[in-house]
């Protein structure tokens, strides 16, 4: 993944939906719905 301020966002992000974690703000990033998309992955 990039190294850029979404790519470490999204990074906390992944880290936590594989965790079983909430994941958190997510605002900020571009498409935050793919979030709701990979927690459905995961589970």
């Amino acid at each position: 993944m990039p190294k850029t301020w979404s790519g470490k966002i999204m990074r906390r992000v992944l880290a936590a939906i594989s965790n079983g974690q909430a994941p958190g703000d997510v605002s900020t990033l571009a498409n935050p719905e793919v979030v709701d998309s990979i927690t459905q992955l995961v589970r």
